[in-house]
């Protein structure tokens, strides 16, 4: 990934935008997560802005419903597993 992050940083540094720069990783073979990873590196910009960057870019569209259901599904199990964790109502100490 390294390689990406010097051979897009010289793009970038340029004057080559970031959706290009978006649809050459891509096009590449990187991941969204591999691309915000870079984006992130190129820019200087936290990894919460670089996530919005790819999710909203023109690059990654197609796939923005399909990652919206995963993150939403996600959430949920999530929110599953924390409940699950919340200690019960009764007391062990009270079992015979």
């Amino acid at each position: 990934m390294q390689s990406y992050v010097v051979q897009y940083r010289a793009l970038y540094e340029t004057g080559t935008d970031v959706e290009t720069i978006l649809m050459e990783l891509r096009k590449a073979g990187c991941s969204p997560i591999q691309s915000m990873w870079v984006i992130c590196q190129i820019q200087q910009i936290s990894l919460e802005d670089a996530k919005r960057t790819v999710h909203f870019s023109k690059a990654w569209a197609d796939m923005r419903d399909t990652h919206n259901r995963l993150h939403a599904s996600l959430e949920e199990s999530v929110s599953h597993i924390q409940q699950d964790d919340q200690p019960s109502s009764f007391d062990d100490d009270s079992l015979p």
